[in-house]
Protein backbone atom coordinates (compact mmCIF):
# COMPACT_ATOMS: atom_id res chain seq x y z
CA UNK A 1 0.00 0.00 0.00
CA UNK A 2 2.76 2.32 0.77
CA UNK A 3 4.11 1.86 -2.50
CA UNK A 4 1.30 2.21 -4.38
CA UNK A 5 0.47 5.48 -2.52
CA UNK A 6 4.20 6.77 -2.82
CA UNK A 7 3.88 6.14 -7.10
CA UNK A 8 0.41 7.87 -7.02
CA UNK A 9 1.80 11.40 -5.13
CA UNK A 10 5.04 11.29 -8.00
CA UNK A 11 2.85 10.54 -10.48
CA UNK A 12 0.31 13.36 -9.60
CA UNK A 13 3.65 15.89 -8.53
CA UNK A 14 4.85 14.90 -12.07
CA UNK A 15 1.55 15.97 -13.97
CA UNK A 16 1.56 19.33 -12.11
CA UNK A 17 5.27 20.44 -12.52
CA UNK A 18 4.38 19.57 -16.35
CA UNK A 19 1.60 21.92 -16.44
CA UNK A 20 -1.42 19.50 -17.02
CA UNK A 21 -3.22 19.61 -13.68
CA UNK A 22 -4.26 22.74 -11.59
CA UNK A 23 -3.17 23.85 -8.40
CA UNK A 24 -5.95 23.36 -6.33
CA UNK A 25 -6.73 19.61 -8.02
CA UNK A 26 -2.87 19.08 -7.31
CA UNK A 27 -3.60 20.23 -3.94
CA UNK A 28 -6.64 17.92 -3.08
CA UNK A 29 -5.09 14.76 -4.09
CA UNK A 30 -1.81 15.48 -2.50
CA UNK A 31 -3.62 16.20 1.05
CA UNK A 32 -5.58 12.92 0.55
CA UNK A 33 -3.22 10.84 -0.81
CA UNK A 34 -0.42 12.43 2.05
CA UNK A 35 -2.18 11.78 4.50
CA UNK A 36 -3.29 8.35 3.70
CA UNK A 37 0.83 7.83 3.84
CA UNK A 38 1.58 9.27 6.87
CA UNK A 39 -1.40 7.03 8.33
CA UNK A 40 0.00 4.07 6.84
CA UNK A 41 3.52 4.24 8.68
CA UNK A 42 1.42 4.28 11.87
CA UNK A 43 0.13 1.07 10.94
CA UNK A 44 1.96 -1.90 12.51
CA UNK A 45 3.92 -3.91 10.17
CA UNK A 46 4.71 -7.04 12.37
CA UNK A 47 8.25 -6.50 11.93
CA UNK A 48 8.10 -4.70 8.83
CA UNK A 49 9.49 -1.48 10.22
CA UNK A 50 13.24 -2.45 10.51
CA UNK A 51 12.60 -2.74 7.02
CA UNK A 52 11.38 0.83 7.00
CA UNK A 53 13.09 2.12 9.63
CA UNK A 54 16.70 -0.04 10.32
CA UNK A 55 18.65 2.90 11.81
CA UNK A 56 16.45 3.60 14.59
CA UNK A 57 16.03 -0.21 14.97
CA UNK A 58 19.23 -0.68 15.19
CA UNK A 59 20.47 1.93 17.75
CA UNK A 60 20.01 2.29 21.72
CA UNK A 61 18.87 5.52 22.51
CA UNK A 62 20.19 7.26 25.76
CA UNK A 63 16.64 8.37 26.86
Amino acid sequence: MFRQLSASVRKDTESYLNGDTDAQDYAVRLSYRGNALVGNLHVPHGGGGSLLFPLTVRRRFPF
